[in-house]
Formats: C-alpha cells, structure tokens, sequence
C-alpha cells in the first residue's frame, strides 16, 4: 500500500497539530467548566479557541472556521475509534500505539480509507477527541 503521511490527511492551510492542539484543549476546559450535552459543542467554543490561537500563536482564525475545524475532527475521531475497536488490533494506551497485522490493515482501509492516514502514526490527540465528542469514554487508560 502507498500511503501518504498523516500530515496530508490533517492539516492544510493555517491548521496544523498546535492549531488543533489549542482548539481541543480549549474546549475540554471549557466542558470541564461548563458542561454540554453530547457532542454539541456550543459557540462560545469556536470565539474562545479562535481568540487562544491568535494570542499564542497569532494566526486569525474565524469562529466559522474554527467549528469547522471542529466537525472535521470529529470525522477522524470515529474512524480511529473504529480502527482501535477493529479485531486483530491492540490500542496501547501508554505507548498511545495500535498494533494492527498489515492483512487486518488492508481490510480497515478499505472498509474506512480515511484509517489510512492513521497506517504510519496513530492519532496523536485521540484522548483528547474521546473527551471532547465523547466524555462518557473519558480516559482511555484500562480499556
């Protein structure tokens, strides 16, 4: 299989691992303060990650884009929660690695083609994203 590396998959533009980093810790701690039901986050969200990431690392980002943003993680969410559910793989929480045989592989990808961007690095912020679209699951530690 050729599979290009995450970062093709990820990030484009003004977004990128830090950008995304900002948008989840703010929401967490905002959820934390504030409780939501489910994964609606609510708009104040999008203002207050959008004004975190122009003060700490002065990109402009819109409200509009930062929801964005936030639905589109919400899609890699679900199909590395996918992946790491899938028989034949073991989610590794200290290690934060999926040990998945390359035929077990071949079959996630063409199940989910976007688990391909998860083939050569796993999903760096997935604890993150269970809080955030799924606070229920919290910490994966144990599981």
């Amino acid at each position: 299989m050729i599979i290009p590396p995450q970062n093709a998959f990820f990030y484009k533009g003004r977004w990128n691992p830090r950008t995304n980093e900002l948008v989840l810790d703010t929401a967490i701690r905002m959820r934390s303060d504030h409780p939501w039901p489910e994964d609606n986050i609510p708009e104040t969200v999008a203002f207050e990650a959008g004004a975190t990431i122009e003060r700490e690392i002065r990109v402009q980002l819109t409200p509009i884009e930062v929801n964005q943003r936030q639905m589109i993680m919400h899609a890699p969410y679900l199909t590395f929660k996918d992946v790491v559910t899938t028989t034949g793989t073991c989610w590794v929480p200290d290690m934060q690695l999926v040990v998945v045989d390359y035929t077990v592989w071949q079959e996630i990808i063409k199940t989910h083609p976007f688990a391909a961007a998860n083939y050569h690095r796993d999903e760096p912020e997935y604890e993150k994203l269970c809080i955030l679209f799924d606070p229920s699951v919290g910490n994966l530690e144990g599981k």
